[in-house]
């Protein structure tokens, strides 16, 4: 008959191993675990990174200026206002547009919060300029450097502030998403459209020429909500 003693060390040693074992695996396990999900948040950021390296690059060309008086001397202007290279004609205007809207639809999962508020603010901004320039002065030839003079203040303090933010989400990256839904995101683009009829664009050029089109929001519904 086996010692009692012998048995009950040998149960001991068979406990001590299965122990052993069930501790290793979950250590194992919630190793490669966290692994995973260094990898998946390390991808997130070099995504948003990417996203924003591309944003700011596509946005800089407003840090390109002209002065209206040397680029069109044929024009009324007589003193050395400023516009944005990119409103020089419809061209280079239309160009730019497309660039902003592509930017949008490609990083729309890549930018939240206040960047993309300032994203979409501009985004409609362009849509007013282009049917002040289309319908409002129909196509005339001066209009784009016209309308890009009387602008260039606001355009200017976006470019500026967009960048910042920009340069912030750069220098303090997130792996988080903030969310684009709900009361508090509607409450936002809701703010925007108000601050959207509050600038030179809308009161000076929008407002007079009734260019204004209550359901102007539609056309973007699927993006911005």
């Amino acid at each position: 008959m086996m010692n009692l003693e012998l048995v009950i060390t040998i149960l001991k040693l068979l406990g001590a191993s299965v122990v052993g074992g069930i501790i290793t695996y979950v250590t194992a396990f919630s190793k490669m675990k966290k692994e995973q999900r260094a990898k998946i948040i390390g991808k997130t950021m070099e995504q948003r990174r990417d996203a924003l390296v591309e944003i700011k690059d596509i946005i800089s060309e407003l840090s390109i200026f002209e002065r209206v008086d040397i680029t069109h001397p044929e024009s009324e202007f007589n003193k050395p206002f400023l516009y944005h290279h990119v409103f020089s004609d419809f061209q280079t205007f239309n160009e730019f547009h497309e660039k902003i809207s592509q930017m949008r639809k490609k990083y729309d999962q890549q930018i939240d919060g206040k960047l993309f508020i300032a994203i979409v603010k501009f985004e409609h901004y362009l849509m007013y300029l282009l049917e002040v320039i289309n319908i409002g002065f129909n196509h005339e030839k001066s209009a784009v450097y016209t309308v890009g003079v009387a602008i260039f203040e606001e355009v200017n303090k976006w470019f500026k502030e967009t960048t910042w933010l920009i340069d912030k989400e750069l220098n303090k990256p997130r792996y988080k998403y903030k969310k684009k839904y709900g009361l508090i995101h509607n409450i936002r683009l809701k703010i925007m459209n108000r601050q959207l009829k509050r600038t030179s664009l809308y009161k000076i050029f929008v407002s007079p020429m009734k260019l204004d089109d209550n359901n102007i929001g539609k056309i973007f519904k699927v993006n911005i909500i």
